[in-house]
């Protein structure tokens, strides 16, 4: 890896030399040390620092030649890590040999990723765009590869999915769109849910996940009664490429910076915006109408009205063909939910752009974008927050804030609020590396999953029983709590799968709140004569909506107990803490929180 350090007298003499029009498209990874506030303050308001990495207290940062220029300019230490991030990331993936693959998120202890979803044979190993690697990798798809791949599903898969094109980029290229549903040419009274991807140009595996994702939905349609439940009982709208004018560009091969290989790291649409022919594009998620150009106090990576800005959020609001394209699309439908995927952190970006701006989210809004992100994290390993909490700053005229507050009562659906969010697919880079192309699509399969869940009835159950059994007769306890978005009557059942001899009939209940629980029991009988310290399994059932999820509980019948303790009584009645040093606190039960009870164990029950 080229380094190279530069400080402020150099950079000084350097930024007096006028660069050509080519050169303004490389771009170059910098460690910009942040050893005080004021640097960082520089790096949000000129650098446009969209996304980056944070090292301790140093920022690893992609920049065009006018942000260079500006870093040069400003005299703070730098060092320059990449010089051509495009070249390099063609040299490194040349390197890359076609049985490299990326490491599960998890390790052996637990479930992969790539066990639970499997790769769909449509799929294979993705598009052409192998970023220089040889034949036999992964690569990413070309707009063109995914129309095709679109086609071909309508071709397989008649029933089951619709495409058409909500409208026509500033080009004039179609932006195609696929509905997914059992019974695709009918609008039924099921939830509605979105996915978008490539607004932003770069951001490559946004829209070739999706790709994978209808196709891992069709071909497990007839095998997977989970998938075939979930794609009967929703009605999945996904527009893989928002903006395909801008991603074709990033591999038109019209500059070095833009290979045929791909790899180019243009942001924007490609619309001439006027003035000067260098004014070139609007930054599509900073075109929407909630906050749209409402950045005062806040940095250019909110937004910018400079016309060369990658963050540059147009002459007005929905002022693109792109963006316009799909607020009609939006307001034509009933959409629930929905999430815009880009990439490069590992993170979902949730309401609101501008915080600074809005009342808190709270009560059921809260506790959506609280508990369904936690679930379609958990084998991506994606943090959740706001924009400043998630990418470090505030982001005006974001889809995700439109889709949850802008033209409420408008368009034919009418539309309502929507629960958007963004979500970054991870890989650390704008085109991840190719031999983690298919981990990636899989980890954002299963998240895809769960907001399809979301979207309608969907409800986690909870088994209240100790693990130890101690009646041949009683009953089971159970609590229901609703984390989808519909709230239709549900019904609880327990399966009996091993030494259980009878069980009690189901309980059906309704919860109207979202995030409401319900608890009850099931009654239950163990053989005659049952043997102590054997074990009993039972399989808890939730039926809602047409979707049922499943819960396997193993207990034991009256096992030997070496300590049994509620934390309800006295800490002294079973422990003993030896506190070294020294100190005035220790463990100890305290009740100012706990899982269930009154009471919980701590190290520091007073505090530290």
């Amino acid at each position: 890896m080229f380094k190279l350090f530069r400080n402020g007298i150099i950079a000084g003499m350097i930024a007096a030399i006028s660069l050509p029009v080519s050169a303004q498209e490389k771009y170059s990874k910098v460690r910009l040390p942040v050893t005080h506030e004021q640097i960082m303050q520089f790096a949000f308001s000129k650098l446009n620092a969209d996304h980056f990495t944070m090292e301790g207290q140093q920022m690893l940062l992609v920049l065009n030649t006018s942000e260079m220029d500006a870093l040069r300019q400003s005299g703070y230490p730098y060092e320059l890590l990449i010089d051509d991030v495009v070249r390099h990331t063609t040299e490194f993936n040349s390197r890359i040999q076609p049985d490299e693959q990326r490491p599960a998120f998890q390790g052996n202890a637990c479930q992969k990723i790539g066990d639970l979803i499997q790769t769909p044979a449509a799929f294979g190993l993705g598009g052409s765009l192998r970023l220089g690697a040889s034949a036999g990798n992964p690569g990413y798809l070309k707009y063109t590869e995914m129309h095709t791949h679109m086609q071909n599903m309508a071709n397989a898969y008649p029933s089951l999915v619709s495409l058409f094109s909500i409208g026509n980029s500033a080009a004039g290229t179609p932006i195609y769109a696929v509905k997914i549903s059992d019974q695709v040419g009918t609008d039924e009274a099921e939830p509605e849910v979105l996915y978008t991807g490539l607004q932003h140009a770069r951001e490559a595996i946004s829209g070739t996940s999706l790709i994978f994702f209808m196709e891992y939905l069709l071909e497990n349609y007839a095998s997977d009664s989970r998938i075939r439940e979930l794609v009967d009982n929703r009605e999945i709208f996904i527009i893989p490429c928002v903006n395909p004018d801008g991603y074709a560009y990033n591999y038109s091969g019209a500059s070095a910076s833009y290979p045929v290989t791909g790899g180019g790291l243009w942001r924007k649409n490609r619309r001439h915006t006027g003035g000067a022919a260098s004014n070139i594009g609007v930054d599509l998620n900073r075109n929407y109408s909630v906050d749209w150009g409402n950045c005062s106090g806040a940095s250019s990576s909110c937004g910018s009205s400079s016309q060369t800005s990658d963050t540059y959020f147009g002459p007005s609001a929905f002022s693109e063909p792109e963006t316009q394209a799909v607020r009609a699309f939006v307001l034509s439908r009933k959409f629930v939910n929905a999430i815009d995927q880009h990439c490069h952190g590992s993170y979902y970006s949730l309401p609101y752009g501008r915080p600074s701006l809005h009342t808190p989210l709270s009560g059921a809004d809260s506790c959506y974008f609280t508990r369904i992100p936690a679930l379609m994290g958990l084998y991506n390993g994606h943090r959740a927050g706001n924009s400043p909490q998630t990418v470090n700053y505030e982001v005006a005229g974001g889809i995700k804030d439109w889709l949850l507050m802008g033209d409420i009562g408008s368009g034919t659906g009418p539309k309502a609020k929507v629960m958007g969010m963004t979500g970054e697919a991870g890989g650390g880079n704008f085109w991840a590396p190719v031999n983690q192309i298919i981990a990636l699509c899989k980890e954002n399969c299963f998240q895809n999953l769960q907001m399809a869940y979301a979207a309608g009835d969907y409800y986690e159950l909870e088994d209240l029983n100790d693990m130890a059994i101690t009646e041949n007769d009683g009953k089971l306890v159970f609590r229901v709590r609703r984390i989808g978005l519909s709230g239709s009557p549900l019904t609880v059942t327990v399966i009996p799968l091993e030494n259980m001899h009878t069980v009690g009939a189901a309980k059906t209940s309704t919860i109207a709140s979202y995030y409401g629980t319900y608890t009850d029991s099931i009654s239950y009988s163990l053989p005659a004569g049952f043997i102590c310290g054997q074990t009993i399994r039972y399989v808890w059932k939730v039926e809602a909506g047409g979707i049922s999820s499943y819960d396997t509980v193993t207990r034991i019948y009256n096992p030997i107990t070496l300590l049994n303790d509620d934390m309800e009584g006295n800490f002294s009645d079973n422990w003993t803490a030896i506190i070294s040093p020294a100190g005035p606190t220790g463990w100890g039960f305290t009740s100012t929180q706990s899982y269930r009870g009154s009471k919980w164990m701590a190290a520091s029950p007073t505090g530290n």
